[in-house]
């Protein structure tokens, strides 16, 4: 997590400081019209006013805590390495990954589920499930 660009910082801080809700989100730079995909709750919003009522309502329903475990950046890709828990007891570990524009602002983002050892065919080609994961975000939009 060093030598972050500015926008890896914001979302790095984001991260550290996630239990601050929207409040703390919104602190980072983003498009006007920046997507959220989670294709396994169904969510596809565009937008802070959306992703504010949808998914950070749905973050505060659950009791959401993540603990941030790594962060990497890579181009205009930045990709965090989450511990995610919920009030009923469950953990998931969760890849989550932001895709920059040229001018350093979200753009589009979206959490996984990571399988570290899980492993996709596709194309006649083996991929790791991140790779997929990360195909499958750039892709959906």
């Amino acid at each position: 997590m060093s030598d972050l660009s500015a926008i890896g910082e914001a979302i790095r801080h984001y991260k550290l400081n996630s239990g601050g809700g929207y409040t703390e989100w919104s602190k980072v730079p983003c498009t006007d019209d920046y997507k959220m995909h989670v294709p396994s709750m169904g969510f596809n919003t565009v937008g802070p006013i959306e992703n504010g009522k949808i998914l950070f309502r749905w973050l505060t329903d659950i009791e959401a805590t993540q603990e941030l475990v790594n962060l990497v950046e890579f181009g205009s890709y930045i990709t965090c390495y989450l511990k995610r828990s919920d009030k009923g007891g469950g953990v998931l570990d969760v890849v989550e990954v932001f895709k920059t524009d040229d001018t350093g602002k979200v753009k589009r983002f979206g959490p996984f589920k990571h399988q570290p050892f899980r492993r996709i065919k596709k194309g006649g080609q083996m991929t790791s499930f991140i790779t997929a994961a990360v195909n499958a975000l750039l892709l959906a939009h």
